[in-house]
Parts: structure tokens; C-alpha cells; sequence
């Protein structure tokens, strides 16, 4: 994580413009009002910090009489003047307003005043502090534009600060550090080769190829999307340097992309079983197999499995005799077989890729006759479930290719970015998403993805705003559209509700998932999450620990919702330990405190309040209302307790 240096309290006030906006004496914080906040950045970015009072009431009242203007001007600054002692006044002048340049820290006019080679080896909070005025909402067009505007000035400025920094490899020798602010780079530059470059350094210095390799890949797919080019020659040198580049130059043994079809998704046969002819038993047995493993994996969006009615045709007709024809190209075929032997019956399944036949995976169960169909259904849950990932492995260990990449395989990516709840994790998801939907604009799978980071971002920063929830339900309907069947799309729509407050919606979205996906861990732990804000606790657990059983490796959300539910049941041993693997992570800090607080460990509490304080500033425990959607109030005052006494305010 990147190392802020806060030094001691200034004399002065401080004035934080760049993220949430955020006004503080050395005493206290200040309730300045969001016009407020506007004023402000209007002051602080004039070239001469000095603004007439007529350019002020155009750019935020634009749509209002000049008298009405005037009031409201009058109004806002005689509001502002009211928050502090009149020596420290947050505005002075006549006709023109300004900023008292000796009573005020502005962290924008810091940032803009900066060299690189005068910043502390320590780094200042503003470098990577969010965006100018982060979640306001402008409403007057004038100042929106203006705005957009002042947002690009702040991120060319903090780019040139971090090429600069970057550009000295002895500068920052913490290699976290440099992840960080790499990462902050390709976030502002994404077609600059210097952040890649140094983020890929970076991985492999501490050790971690995989990661590396991840961001060489990345790499490629935003210089294509983004530029339409390819990475520059810099950046392609220092990736076969570093050994990245070898996957690729290896011959890949896999179908091409041409024949994954339209969505690029891979086409999936069930062959007819085999060794069955010496007993009408073990036929009978193998057909009811493929029948139920076939609808079993039909649930699954992101491969299309065909059906088994089309494998006994090709059995019957020969493959040879549809050869010639697209829709009998498969990339992957199974194999079921039923055998027996020494009084034992067991089912057996193979997964072998049609390009180069080879047996990528592979599983025996045996089936207990004393209780055939409990058995089958065991036989069947178990195949579905493990072929469905032996898939997606495949899949994911073919490289991303600039020009032949499928929009399947870009989708894996952004699935397996998602599962941290770490902003940066939860943006390169949706660059990946983005990617698969601009590759094949009917994928439903990765329209759905796109619902989740934007939903997840917004849980993770602790938002009031409803923006992001709304672009989140957006593509949560388009996942619909494109698949009216979809679990995923329905899951989406169901977290979405849930946020939204709109508990009995929400159920019932989940509810209709769970009839399509009914093993699906991820939307297991979305429902117990939905049945906790329902008040429905003892439900929630239930649910929650079957989520577990079917994704024992679970990704980091999990871990916040079982000890969500803990908590609820008054439980904050339990709640702590459910959250310890994922303690580092800033967005589980609150609930850390306030579980550490009611479980009376008041030095942890107060740790982890520091760790709210430093990560969320602008965050108040009023807001808990506006955040978590309890229909029950007593379940949100029981969380506001815990805050509380963890010295939060």
C-alpha cells in the first residue's frame, strides 16, 4: 500500500478538494455545504486564486434570475462564514471573492504547485486522493463543464508528477509502492507504456509472475481498445526481458477463436456414452446421465453446450458426415461412461479438447443402486459443477492474443479481477468487461460483470450518491435483454434492488436466480447477504454456510457478509474471525471496528477506526443510514453502536 505521511496537525485549516471534499480546522471538521465545495474549487483553480462574484453566480445558478442569483449567493457565503471564527473565514472580498491564503491548506493548489523532485520521499496524501470534488453532483451545466475541465488539468498534472517519479527507479525502491503508483498511472494514462513498464518491473521484483503477466496482458488489451494499436516497442522489449512474452511464442494447442461463434464463447458436446452394450442397465443409466448433465450445464452462460439429442444424431450419422458443416465444430466434447464390476457401479467422465485430443480433465464417482436416483443426483450436481470449471480453466490458460482474443476470454479475465473488493481490483475487472462487450456487444455474462464492479465500487466507498447503483442496474437490465434467462443477469438484479432498498424485489430476483443456478456459490452468499437486510438473520447463516461448502476458497466479499450475519447475531468473536483474512483491506475496516468495539477489544477498535479515518475522511456513522439497506432500523443502530464506541463520529 502506498505510504502517506500526515505529519503533525497544521496551524492552519486544511482544505481537501481532490476526492471527497472534506473542510477541517486544527480543531474540528466543518459541515461545508456542497455549493460550498464548488465555490471553493472555483477559488482555488483561478489563475490568480481571486474570482468575481458575477462568474461565481453564473457558473452555479446559471438557470436561476440575476436577483435570484444574488440571493442565493448571499445565502451560501452567509452560511459559510458561520462555520469557523471570523479570523479564519473561509472566503473574503468585496466583488470578488477569495481564499485567505494564510489560514487555509488547499491540497488541489498543492498539487498543482508541485515539482516532483521537491515532494517528500514519503508522498503526499493528494497524490493518489481521488478525483476533483469526488461523488458531487454539479447540477448547473456551466460549472459541470468546467468541471470536466479542471478534472483534466488535475490528472495531466498528477500524471507528469508520477512519469517523473517513476522515471527514477531509485527514487521509490519499495516495490509496493511502485505497484501503487504505476497502477495510479495506467489509471490516469492508459496508453502510456511508462506506468505498464513499471508495473510489470515491479511484479516480477517482488517475485510474482503471474501478476506480471497479468498486467502485460492488460497491457495489450487497453492499447488495442483504447488506441487500436499495439504497445510500444519499449514496453513489447522490457515484456520478453522479462520473460512475459514466452506463452505467446509458444504454439498454443486450442481451437481458434473463428469457431467459438458469435460471442466467442466455446462449444461444448456431450458424446453418447460408451461401453454400454453389454448391459441394457448400464445404457439406460448412461442416457439418463447425459440427458441431466447436459440440462445441468445449460445454466451456465459462458460456454454453449449442445444438445444431447444432436450427440446421438452424430453417433448414429458418423462425425465424418457433418464434418463440413460450422455447426457440428466443437472445441471441447465429454464423455460419460457407466461400468460395473465386483458388485460396484460407477460413472465416469472425461473432458478431452477437440483440437489436439487432449484429456484436460476427469472425474469417477460411483453410484450406490440401494438408492438409484438420490445417487444419480448426487453423480449428476458433482459432474456439472466441476466439468463447468474444468472449462473456464481451459479457457483462461489460453493468452490473450491483441487481435484474436475472444470476447470470452477477456471475460475470464475481468471475473477473475473481481473477486477482491480493492478499487483498483474492482476497475481492472471493468476494463476487462468493457473489453468483452466492445469485443461482441451481446455477451450477457460480461454485461452482468459490468453491473457488479459498479455496484461493489460503490459499497466499497461507502457512497450516499446513487450513480454508480444506477449505471450498475443499467447493465444488470442490458445482461437481461441479451439473456432473459440468465442467472448471472437476475443475481445483478437482485444485489442491485438490495442496495436500492427494495427488499421484496430483490428476493424475488434471487429467488428466480436460485431456480436457474441452484449451486452457484457466488449467488448463494448474494442471497444470504439479501436475507440478512431482511432481517431474516438465522435464514442468512443458513445460506451463508452452504455458499461456503460449494466455494470453500472463497473471494474477499464473502468474508464481509458471514461476518455481517455474525454480527447481527450479537456473535463479534465469530465476526472477527470470519473478517481476519481480508483484514488488510481498508473497505472492511468499519465493520472490523465496530465488531472489535462490541467484542470490548477497544485497542483493535480504536486501530481500525484510524484505518476508516485515513481511507474514508469525509465518513460520519449518520451516513450508515443512507449506506446499509436494513429494512429492520434496529439492525442499523446495533452497527452505528459498534462505530460509535469504536471512536468513530
Amino acid at each position: 500500500m502506498l505510504e502517506i505521511v500526515q505529519g503533525p496537525t497544521p496551524a492552519r485549516g486544511s482544505l481537501d478538494l481532490l476526492g471527497r471534499p472534506q473542510a477541517r480546522t486544527p480543531s474540528a471538521s466543518l459541515a461545508v455545504p456542497e455549493k460550498g465545495y464548488c465555490l471553493l474549487a472555483l477559488i482555488s483553480l483561478a489563475p490568480a486564486g481571486t474570482v468575481e462574484r458575477r462568474d461565481i453566480k453564473s457558473m452555479l445558478w446559471g438557470d436561476v434570475s440575476p436577483s435570484r442569483q444574488s440571493a442565493n449567493l448571499r445565502q451560501l457565503l452567509s452560511r459559510m462564514s458561520k462555520l469557523t471564527e471570523p479570523s479564519r473565514c473561509l472566503i473574503s472580498g468585496g466583488e470578488t471573492l477569495r481564499l485567505p491564503r494564510n489560514s487555509w491548506c488547499v491540497d488541489v493548489e498543492d498539487l498543482l504547485g508541485a515539482r516532483a523532485l521537491e515532494l517528500a520521499a514519503g508522498l503526499p496524501a493528494w497524490l493518489a486522493s481521488g478525483e476533483l470534488l469526488e461523488g458531487l453532483n454539479a447540477q448547473d451545466p456551466a460549472f459541470e463543464e468546467w468541471l470536466h475541465e479542471a478534472r483534466r488539468t488535475v490528472a495531466r498534472k498528477r500524471a507528469a508528477l508520477l512519469t517523473e517519479i517513476l522515471s527514477d527507479e531509485e527514487r521509490i525502491t519499495d516495490l509496493a509502492t511502485r505497484v501503487r503508483l504505476a497502477e495510479l498511472l495506467t489509471a490516469i494514462e492508459p496508453t502510456e507504456g511508462l506506468g505498464h513498464r513499471a508495473l510489470m518491473a515491479a511484479h516480477v521484483a517482488a517475485g510474482s509472475a503471474y501478476l506480471a503477466r497479468r498486467a502485460w496482458d492488460e497491457c495489450r488489451v487497453v492499447m488495442r481498445e483504447e488506441a487500436n494499436a499495439s504497445p510500444d516497442a519499449e514496453t513489447h522489449a522490457l515484456a520478453i526481458r522479462l520473460g512475459l512474452e514466452e506463452p505467446a511464442l509458444i504454439p498454443v494447442k486450442a481451437v481458434p477463436a473463428s469457431t467459438h461463434g458469435r460471442l466467442g464463447a466455446p462449444r461444448v458436446i456431450m458424446m453418447p456414452p460408451t461401453g454400454l452394450s453389454d448391459e441394457p442397465l448400464y445404457e439406460r443409466l448412461g442416457r439418463v446421465l447425459i440427458e441431466d448433465v447436459t440440462v445441468g450445464l445449460s445454466q451456465y452462460r459462458s460456454f454453449r453446450i449442445i444438445a444431447a439429442h444432436t450427440s446421438f444424431e452424430l453417433a448414429r450419422i458418423g462425425r465424418e458426415a457433418a464434418t463440413g458443416s460450422p455447426d457440428t465444430q466443437f472445441d471441447y466434447e465429454v464423455t460419460i461412461s457407466v461400468r460395473g464390476g465386483s458388485g460396484e457401479l460407477g460413472a465416469s467422465c472425461r473432458l478431452t479438447r477437440v483440437a489436439d485430443k487432449e484429456v484436460i480433465w476427469a472425474i469417477q464417482t460411483p453410484i450406490d443402486t440401494t438408492d438409484l436416483k438420490k445417487s444419480l443426483d448426487v453423480v449428476v450436481s458433482k459432474t456439472v459443477a466441476t466439468l463447468a470449471d474444468a472449462v473456464d480453466r481451459a479457457e483462461a490458460l489460453t493468452p490473450i492474443d491483441d487481435n484474436d482474443s475472444t470476447g470470452y476470454r477477456l471475460y475470464l479475465e475481468g471475473r477473475r479481477a473481481i473477486g477482491g473488493t480493492r478499487l483498483e481490483s474492482l476497475r481492472q475487472a471493468r476494463r476487462w468487461f468493457k473489453a468483452a462487450v466492445r469485443r461482441c456487444d451481446g455477451f450477457s455474462s460480461a454485461f452482468a460483470g459490468l453491473s457488479r464492479t459498479y455496484s461493489m465500487e460503490w459499497l466499497v466507498r461507502g457512497m450516499t450518491e446513487s450513480q454508480l447503483l444506477d449505471e450498475s442496474l443499467a447493465m444488470a437490465n442490458r445482461a437481461r435483454h441479451y439473456d432473459p434467462n440468465s442467472g448471472r443477469a437476475l443475481r445483478e438484479l437482485g444485489f442491485v434492488s438490495l442496495y436500492r432498498k427494495r427488499h421484496a424485489e430483490s428476493l424475488d430476483h434471487f429467488a428466480e436466480a436460485r431456480s436457474l443456478m441452484p449451486n452457484d456459490g457466488d449467488l448463494l452468499a448474494d442471497y444470504a447477504d439479501a436475507l440478512l437486510h431482511d432481517g431474516q438473520t438465522e435464514e442468512a447463516l443458513v445460506a451463508m454456510i452452504e455458499a461456503r461448502r460449494v466455494n470453500p476458497l472463497p473471494p474477499d466479499y464473502y468474508h464481509w457478509i458471514e461476518a455481517s450475519i455474525h454480527y447481527q447475531l450479537e456473535d463479534y468473536a465469530e465476526a472477527i474471525r470470519a473478517l481476519e483474512p481480508v483484514s488488510g483491506v481498508a473497505a472492511t475496516s468499519r465493520l472490523m471496528a465496530a465488531s472489535c468495539a462490541m467484542a470490548g477489544r477497544v485497542p483493535e477498535a480504536r486501530r481500525f477506526a484510524a484505518v476508516v479515518r485515513e481511507n474514508y475522511p469525509s465518513f460520519r456513522v449518520e451516513q450508515v443510514w443512507q449506506i446499509v439497506p436494513d429494512r429492520r432500523p434496529e439492525d442499523t443502530r446495533k452497527l452505528m453502536e459498534g462505530l460509535f464506541l469504536a471512536g468513530l463520529n
